[in-house]
């Protein structure tokens, strides 16, 4: 009977360790699988803009280029990790740096279980839905290609806010300092820290970290273009930053604007009033967690001064900010489930809850990632032809898309950066190229599926230069793609017009079919 019993509590202790650990594997497995070692857009600042401002130059140009922020955005601490990574191995991978970022966060969602969890068999309900309510991809962006630039600030802000209310002024103060220097948000940390300092009832503490603040306002103001200045304020601003503060915060799954476009303004209320109404019920062992929290209701606050872009009351939320809410609801849920005593039915539809919205927001978003990796190789590949990144978003303007092929071609000549080796098969079909002014239409029957495939068009032109591109442009849902994937049939235009470099139409002279492996 005891061999029994024994053999049931380690079963049971494995399956709550399996659920806890499934969404970190499947997050990590779409990171090596749709992540890829090919920059776009903010990488060409972040890694081979600033390596080339670096090189070759003058202690004090470098140190211009190295305490020049990017939009706002200092980064001086990862441009130290970036700095010694290539002095040991002369090699940008931007995929490393991906892994580098992810690892930051799995590390701050171990330190936030760590402190209610002893050992394995204390894995509870509450730990295994904030696993599935923090790894998942309704902020993908962050995960898969910013993650190095976008994911630390959290870390350190945990960390800065553990530290402070174990009384560990001096490893506070440094983290805090650290966590000004990761991300523009990072110096929310000292007004949290002022809060915390109230509480505590420790003024001297208040006082040092309301200098801080001052002080990293102060550098920002000097340094930063993209400030809220008094004139940028009025009372329309201010409600568009209301509605997109709200909108922002409830968005917890990335549905399309156009289905239910409202529905995340009660959801931002309602999670908004659980964290008010809850304040005084969280005991002092939570106390890490709520301050946490309001560092991110502060940085979406911030993003909603700053960025308010409202049309017809509906919040246009780029994704990258999509992770503090996920985060957000991910604490909330669980300081209440630490601080009240839950029922066994109520503990089930918590864990429902969590998984069900994680699927969801797997179900929105793999054909948006999987469509984007696409996108990068038919990128990746144009350059390997031509010397230019032919698909770099024409949005970003002529400028940025000049800068990053110059600064490509600097890292690839003094052998820091390498593309990526892909096998390309050219598949059988019947594939039919028709011209017209500004754009071309491909069509084309295949032998096999599409599902499980890597498939891009190649157009040649009369000089037997090739380019490449994206049978599906466009990520639509899931139940469209895995349609399309089902297809043998290939139907696409492609408007050539529409590029940073455009196309001659009457060029090309052929088409065909490519299945790309790595």
């Amino acid at each position: 009977m005891i061999e029994i019993t024994s053999h049931s509590y380690k079963s049971h202790t494995a399956a709550k360790l399996l659920l806890l650990l499934l969404p970190i594997a499947l997050h990590l497995f779409y990171i090596f699988n749709f992540s890829l070692n090919v920059p776009w857009i903010d990488d060409y600042y972040w890694y081979f803009k600033f390596i080339k401002d670096i090189d070759g130059h003058s202690f004090t140009n470098k140190l211009i280029a190295f305490l020049e922020p990017y939009n706002g955005h200092l980064h001086t601490f990862q441009r130290i990790v970036y700095l010694l990574l290539i002095g040991l191995f002369n090699n940008i991978n931007v995929l490393f740096f991906t892994c580098v970022g992810n690892s930051f966060f799995v590390l701050l969602f171990i330190l936030i279980i760590s402190q209610n969890v002893a050992k394995l068999s204390g894995i509870t309900y509450r730990e295994i839905a904030l696993s599935w309510i923090f790894f998942q991809p309704v902020s993908y962006y962050n995960f898969f290609e910013c993650a190095f630039f976008n994911l630390p600030v959290l870390l350190f802000a945990y960390l800065s806010i553990y530290c402070l209310l174990k009384n560990k002024i001096a490893y506070a103060v440094l983290l805090s300092a650290i966590c000004t220097t990761v991300n523009g948000n990072g110096f929310l940390i000292w007004l949290v820290g002022i809060l915390i300092a109230i509480q505590l009832r420790n003024w001297r503490l208040g006082l040092l970290y309301f200098m801080a603040l001052l002080f990293s306002l102060a550098v920002y103001t000097v340094q930063s273009s993209d400030l809220v200045t008094p004139t940028d304020i009025s009372v329309e601003s201010l409600w568009h930053s209301l509605l997109y503060y709200v909108q922002l915060l409830g968005k917890i799954t990335d549905w399309t604007p156009d289905i239910l476009p409202w529905i995340s303004i009660p959801i931002g209320c309602l999670l908004l009033i659980a964290f008010l109404l809850n304040l005084k019920k969280f005991t002092n062992h939570q106390k890490g967690l709520l301050f946490f929290m309001l560092f991110m209701l502060m940085s979406m606050g911030l993003i909603a001064l700053k960025r308010k872009a409202v049309f017809n009351g509906v919040a246009i939320i780029a994704d990258h900010y999509l992770m503090y809410p996920q985060l957000f609801l991910g604490c909330l849920l669980y300081t209440i489930a630490l601080s009240f005593p839950i029922t066994t039915p109520l503990r089930k539809v918590v864990l429902f809850f969590a998984i069900t919205l994680a699927l969801t927001n797997y179900v929105i978003a793999t054909p948006r990632i999987a469509k984007h990796l696409d996108y990068q190789i038919a990128n990746a590949l144009n350059y390997k032809e031509q010397k230019k990144w032919l698909l770099h978003p024409i949005v970003q303007g002529a400028n940025e898309y000049i800068m990053a092929n110059n600064v490509t071609e600097y890292v690839m000549h003094e052998g820091y950066y390498n593309l990526p080796d892909f096998k390309m098969q050219r598949l059988e079909s019947n594939c039919q190229l028709d011209h017209y002014t500004k754009e071309i239409a491909v069509t084309s029957h295949l032998k096999d599926r599409i599902l499980n495939r890597t498939l891009l068009i190649e157009l040649t032109d009369v000089h037997n230069v090739h380019y490449y591109f994206p049978i599906e442009p466009h990520g639509p849902d899931l139940l469209q793609w895995l349609r399309s994937r089902k297809n043998k049939r290939v139907a696409i235009t492609i408007s050539t017009a529409n590029l940073n470099d455009p196309i001659d139409c009457s060029s090309l002279v052929g088409c065909s079919i490519v299945e790309i492996t790595r």
